[in-house]
């Protein structure tokens, strides 16, 4: 084990070594939420327009109250005063805004609280422009949108964007012993579910997935779907045949097809994953299992897509836990346990799922995740780790 790559140092071969080609495309603001700008973004107007009242209220002549209050007795709607709501303009014949609740009309007249605050020019009105000004920015380049940057934008007059397409990423499982989800699995067949959890793991991260339909362990075979993939796609996923099994033939195609960066990971489960690159597309070949495909998620193709956008990796909130029960890793690899959290008078408890001896199902249900030093851990029922959360911390089970 001593000879295989850490992880660190696979991330830094891809940065090395796999230079994507961006692309930019112009979307609807109302669907860009997460896109990420190719550029800065400016307003093309201003707000207000002219101007309008800060809150509601009645506007007024200030002039009719340069000597105080004055005497409302027969004042009329539209003569000396008109309705001015939060955020509406009003008639230019009054440059003032009392606000509603120092108004009342006992008997029917326009009467000011006592003690309402003096008037004067501009009071309670926003200037043209306080709001949002032309030129001014909207959104920044580079930086994913959120749902109020997409209001943002459509106040500022844009209704398209021009942003960062998404990365092409195609997904092909293989192996002769897979069917498709929903059949019932004879002796010698296995369900194949890593199809639904890569591709919206990667739709997550920020890329447009084509699912391959399951690929016969048949080099002839693969030789054409990994030759569609890399027409269409800037990242390709391979998916089983990585390790030194009979019919293990990606890792053959890859060599003779690719140049290889690098075969076997010290990163557990999972350890066979390969990556390669093919002008500039980024191949990796992932290791089968469930969990194993689902490590290397975790680590390498969340790297992979967010480098194609210009993004840091997405990170996981995290939480300290106290051990229930020791965790020991093994040396050599960085190991990846799942851990089952649970609240207990008002702390958190983390049961150590081994893969190698905990059923897989429990694995995959679990909340949170830890992944071991290289060099090996040997930590102890009652100690705290900082663990990654998979489930928010307010869904963690009681």
């Amino acid at each position: 084990m001593a000879e295989l790559t850490r992880k660190e140092e696979a991330l830094e071969a891809i940065d090395r070594n796999w230079y994507p080609k961006p692309r930019t495309e112009s979307v609807p603001v109302a669907l860009a939420l997460g896109r990420v700008p190719a550029g800065d973004v400016f307003s093309r107007h201003r707000l207000p327009v002219v101007r309008s009242a800060v809150m509601d209220g009645y506007a007024v002549r200030s002039a009719d109250f340069a000597a105080g209050h004055p005497d409302t007795i027969g004042w009329a709607l539209g003569r000396e005063y008109v309705r001015a709501d939060m955020g509406d303009d009003f008639d230019d014949a009054f440059d003032a805004v009392v606000l509603v609740e120092d108004v009342s009309f006992d008997e029917g007249f326009f009467r000011l609280r006592e003690g309402a605050p003096k008037v004067g020019p501009g009071s309670h009105v926003r200037p043209p422009g306080s709001q949002l000004d032309e030129g001014e920015p909207l959104v920044r380049k580079g930086r994913p949108l959120l749902p109020k940057d997409l209001g943002f934008l459509q106040m500022g007059g844009h209704d398209y964007l021009e942003v960062l397409a998404k990365p092409k990423a195609a997904f092909i499982p293989t192996g002769s012993e897979l069917i498709s989800p929903g059949l019932k699995p004879a002796r010698g067949q296995n369900v194949e579910s890593n199809s639904i959890m890569v591709s919206e793991t990667l739709k997550l991260l920020g890329a447009e997935v084509w699912n391959f339909p399951v690929v016969m362990d048949d080099p002839a075979v693969l030789s054409d779907a990994l030759d569609r993939a890399l027409a269409w796609a800037d990242i390709v996923i391979l998916n089983g045949g990585s390790s030194k099994g009979g019919e293990d033939h990606n890792a053959k195609i890859l060599k003779a097809r690719a140049k290889l960066l690098l075969q076997g990971v010290a990163a557990a489960p999972g350890k066979p994953l390969g990556i390669y690159v093919s002008g500039d597309r980024l191949i990796v070949n992932l290791p089968g299992p469930m969990i194993a495909a689902y490590y290397g998620l975790e680590w390498c193709l969340n790297h992979a897509v967010r480098k194609f956008l210009g993004l840091p990796p997405v990170r996981r909130p995290t939480l300290e836990v106290t051990l229930a029960e020791p965790l020991e890793g093994p040396t050599g690899l960085s190991f990846l346990f799942n851990l089952a959290v649970t609240k207990k008078d008002g702390k958190f408890l983390a049961t150590p799922l081994d893969p190698r001896s905990v059923r897989t199902h429990l694995g995959i249900a679990a909340n949170a995740l830890y992944m071991t030093k290289v060099g090996g851990e040997s930590l102890s029922a009652g100690q705290t780790i900082l663990c990654q959360v998979v489930r928010p911390e307010e869904l963690l089970d009681p």
